[in-house]
């Protein structure tokens, strides 16, 4: 015998890494049924109010665009969790997606000041 298809929440990647600096501030997450053999309804929630999703709903098999905001922001590390539930599957299914990024310090604007020499 065959095992039995299980239905699963499936989200991919299960991480997402942004580069404000070089200006990527989007990456795209899969939602899928594991088995595929039925749709399965999802919605997902950002946890940190910095990251957002051009949708929040939708049904497998699906795509998000998640998108982090930095303005205000303080140079630093920053991790944060988008949470995929979908109540279709008995006891419910949940996945998360970890969103990380990095703001650089300001680089600090200077001159140079080259000595003159006269000669007589």
């Amino acid at each position: 015998l065959l095992p039995e298809n299980v239905d699963e929440l499936l989200v991919a990647p299960q991480s997402v890494t942004m580069h404000p600096a070089l200006g990527l501030t989007d990456a795209q997450v899969y939602v899928d049924n594991t088995s595929g053999t039925k749709p399965l309804t999802w919605e997902a929630f950002p946890v940190e109010s910095w990251i957002s999703l051009d949708t929040t709903t939708g049904t497998t098999s699906d795509q998000v665009t998640v998108s982090v905001d930095t303005a205000g922001l303080a140079p630093g590390a920053y991790q944060g969790t988008i949470v995929f539930l979908t109540p279709d599957i008995p006891g419910g299914s949940s996945e998360t997606v970890d969103v990380f990024f990095v703001i650089a310090p300001e680089r600090a604007e200077f001159s140079v000041f080259l000595p003159v020499i006269l000669k007589p």
